[in-house]
């Protein structure tokens, strides 16, 4: 039961970083911001250590694949725990960027529509 509880914690931790990641990034990206690169490292830090504040009691607060596979390797969690958060984590990260990939896609679709209309307008 432990380990499905520190799998569980990780997916969630994944599925915040990464959701979070992805509405940063399209956010600063999206808003006309001087500095993105900054603003992006600060609140990717902040967001980072918040996390693993919260998910290292549970489950040693690997919240990604690489950290999860070289503690593996070194010895910290056995190789079946390793495999079992990798799994989580690769799949919430999947599942998320497909979520945020259609609503930027309907909203760049959704833009170019009200750009055409704008176009028809004026002629």
């Amino acid at each position: 039961m432990q380990v499905w509880r520190a799998a569980l914690g990780e997916l969630l931790g994944t599925a915040v970083l990464v959701f979070m990641f992805d509405t940063i990034v399209i956010s600063t990206l999206e808003t006309d911001v001087k500095m993105p690169n900054l603003i992006l490292s600060i609140l990717l830090a902040i967001i980072i250590a918040i996390l693993l504040l919260a998910v290292d009691p549970v489950s040693g607060g690997h919240i990604n694949p690489i950290v999860s596979f070289s503690a593996a390797l070194i010895g910290l969690i056995s190789m079946s725990r390793a495999i079992i958060y990798i799994i989580a984590q690769c799949r919430v990260s999947n599942v998320y960027d497909t979520v945020n990939c259609s609503i930027v896609k309907q909203k760049n679709s959704a833009q170019t529509t009200k750009n055409n209309q704008v176009e028809a307008s004026h002629l």
